[in-house]
Parts: structure tokens; C-alpha cells; sequence
């Protein structure tokens, strides 16, 4: 088939070959970028990225594994929070059907920039280990204690270590128990927990979906509503 050319292939051929090759084009993009473009901003490179699949008119799988955005005053400096909105309004603005999926961890603005509950995915489903929050309990825990001792440095005063120790484990607790994916499937904030065994059907079953949904074509009824 890649040897074939598109020319002498049908339209609908074509159009699987394109799709086999951008998705060849996201593995190899995926795990050379961190080499090929170590001192360019990603968060831009990947937002013309999904410029140019919304032009291939391909679908958009999001496997999603992020603890967020890097924070701190080197990035932010850097115009992290410039570039990251870059990439989360081309996820808002593209036209082709997003397919998500939490995998690993999916916190803050990477949930945002990788085609969240939020940014209304075509379909989204969770794997059982997946974590799903605003920042992990670690994170927010850590951002609390941080902020108390620079309280208590400015105070001139010593902090007290017994009490930030129980108010970690209070903070992580609470996280913990509201990021967990059958917590969040509960709340319908996706279309399911599955087997991770079972992804690869159901990303065929998807999207033989919603082929069908952009090529059926529809009957509106043509007449009134008599009342009985």
C-alpha cells in the first residue's frame, strides 16, 4: 500500500492510506520530539500539529498521561502559560472527533490541552488505574505546606511540623478519594471505565461510529404531529 500510488487508489483507500500514515506520524512524533525540538517549545510545535491533522480531516486519538503543566517562575517567565493556552484553543477549535482517554494521570491544564471532559471529546473513556483532578493530592499538599512555611519564615517564627504533616495527609486524603476513576465515572464525567485489554476494539468501534454518524444521511419527518 505505501508503495502504491494515490492516484491509482480509490477515494476511499486514499483516504485509509492517509489515515495509516499521519497515525505512523503521531508514534514517531511522540517519541522523537523530546530530542528533535529538546530547546523549542512543545506546547506550540503540538498546536500546529492539530492544525495540520484538522487539515488531513483525520481523527484525533488522546491518550491522556500528564501531571499538567510545568509551573514555577523559569517557566512561567518563559511564557508557559502563553504557549499552553496556544495548544488548548486549537483542542477547543478543531473540527475533526477528538477520542480520549485517561490512561495514567490527567491533572490541571494538560487535562485542558489533551481533549478533556471539558473540552467535549466525541468519546472518552477511562482506564481503572487513571487519575483525574485539578492537581494530584501530592501536588496541592506540597503547594499548602510551601505556603505556610514562607508564612511562617516571614513571621520569624519556627513552623510547626506536627501540625503540616497532619494537614498533608488531610489534603492528600481528600484528593485521593475524588481522583480516582470510578469516583469520576460515577459522576459521569466520562463515557465509562474499560479494560485497557479491550482499547484497541473500542477504538475501532468508535470510530466506525462516527464514520457512520458523517455519512448517514437523514430522513426528517415530513409530515405534522396528529394529536390522539
Amino acid at each position: 500500500l505505501f508503495t502504491t500510488p494515490l492516484s491509482s487508489l480509490s477515494s476511499d483507500t486514499e483516504s485509509i492510506f492517509v489515515s495509516l500514515f499521519l497515525i505512523f506520524l503521531v508514534i514517531t512524533f511522540s517519541q522523537v520530539s523530546a530530542l528533535m525540538f529538546k530547546f523549542f517549545d512543545m506546547q506550540s510545535i503540538k498546536t500546529l500539529f492539530f492544525q495540520i491533522v484538522d487539515k488531513a480531516n483525520t481523527p484525533l486519538i488522546f491518550l491522556n498521561n500528564i501531571t499538567g503543566y510545568m509551573v514555577g517562575t523559569e517557566y512561567e517567565q518563559k511564557g508557559m502559560i502563553k504557549h499552553g493556552s496556544k495548544m488548548i484553543q486549537a483542542v477547543s477549535n478543531i473540527r475533526v472527533p477528538k477520542l480520549s482517554f485517561y490512561v495514567g494521570a490527567s491533572y490541571g491544564a494538560g487535562n485542558y490541552g489533551m481533549a478533556g471532559y471539558g473540552f467535549d471529546p466525541d468519546f472518552l473513556f477511562t482506564w481503572p488505574g487513571a487519575m483525574t483532578g485539578v492537581m494530584s493530592g501530592e501536588s496541592a499538599a506540597g503547594t499548602m505546606e510551601t505556603v505556610a512555611l514562607n508564612a511562617a519564615k516571614r513571621r520569624g517564627v519556627e513552623p510547626d511540623m506536627e501540625a503540616l504533616a497532619k494537614q498533608r495527609a488531610a489534603i492528600e486524603a481528600v484528593f485521593a478519594a475524588q481522583e480516582d476513576a470510578f469516583f469520576t465515572s460515577g459522576r459521569l464525567l466520562d463515557h465509562g471505565v474499560v479494560d485497557p485489554r479491550d482499547t484497541r476494539k473500542i477504538l475501532g468501534f468508535t470510530l466506525e461510529t462516527i464514520w457512520e454518524r458523517e455519512h448517514r444521511t437523514l430522513n426528517p419527518n415530513a409530515f405534522g404531529v396528529g394529536r390522539m
